[in-house]
């Protein structure tokens, strides 16, 4: 198996928009994805230095469009479990038809992912994206999959928020 780790801000993810928009970081322990039916199930460690906005990010995820089930597991202070269920992301779409699948538990920070990926067959080219690139979705719409950014950890001081990032429109 070929592993990669990829740092990427997607626009369609309902966890990277509440992460984007309010001060919260989240772990996934737990993650299945189902091509059958185009839809992720998670659990998610949501964690903040700020217990309101905790609170305000779990209610941003609950109330977004694409939440197909949203349990509130347990909450603490200004930690939270919680299970989410939710539609498939065009970057999930594009790994799974390149015979990808994520293999570890992945993060978010400020809108920011860390996936840990990986794929039996390597592509019959390899392909070398600068640190900072934006990569076209396999359907037809134009919106970018993603933007691939330089690795970093993710701690608030480091990360840039996702509305400093160039968008396909720029």
């Amino acid at each position: 198996m070929y592993r990669v780790t990829l740092d990427l801000w997607q626009d369609d993810c309902p966890l990277a928009r509440a992460s984007a928009d309010h001060e919260v970081t989240f772990t996934t322990p737990y993650w299945n994805y189902s091509p059958e039916f185009q839809q992720w199930e998670l659990w998610v460690e949501f964690s903040s230095d700020d217990q309101s906005e905790l609170e305000a990010g779990i209610r941003a995820l609950r109330d977004t469009e694409a939440m197909e089930h949203f349990g509130l597991k347990r909450k603490h202070d200004s930690h939270a479990t919680l299970q989410v269920q939710f539609d498939e992301t065009d970057a999930i779409d594009t790994i799974t038809a390149h015979g990808g699948a994520v293999v570890g538990p992945f993060t978010n920070c400020r809108g920011r992912e860390r996936w840990h990926l990986g794929f039996t067959d390597p592509s019959p080219s390899t392909t070398h994206y600068p640190s900072s690139t934006i990569v076209k979705s396999s359907r037809s719409s134009n919106a970018p999959l993603a933007i691939l950014l330089p690795s970093q950890t993710c701690t608030s001081t480091s990360m840039q928020p996702p509305h400093s990032l160039p968008r396909a429109s720029d």
